[in-house]
């Protein structure tokens, strides 16, 4: 599956909060690491199959609710430490700003 990079700077809280949100987004979907492919599809909320996916479900929908026996589910699926700390990193950054463009719009405009 590949993945396109993502491009914030269309949209209205990139305008609102500058250089500083599109180079975190940049960071967390663009950087080199070692889960490229999991990290852009968990930021964007794409899919994903087996551990990653439904780990990725779960810190955007009840990050409170993460456990150990998650962690462990995904080094078995064969991710480390750093492949597990970004993916967790972009889920929670992409949930983030999908809510942030969505009190945007809310409040009267478009994202």
């Amino acid at each position: 599956m590949t993945h396109q990079p993502v491009e914030p700077s269309s949209n209205r809280a990139t305008r609102l909060f500058g250089d500083l949100l599109e180079d975190l987004i940049d960071a967390v979907v663009n950087s080199p690491g070692r889960a490229l492919a999991e990290r852009r599809a968990a930021f964007a909320a794409e899919p994903m199959a087996g551990a990653p996916g439904a780990f990725a479900e779960k810190v955007r929908r009840r990050a409170y609710s993460v456990t150990d026996a998650d962690i462990d589910s995904l080094r078995r699926d064969g991710m480390n430490e750093d492949a597990i700390f970004e993916l967790t990193i972009a889920c929670a950054v992409g949930e983030a700003y999908s809510q942030l463009q969505a009190g945007l719009k809310a409040i009267g405009g478009r994202p």
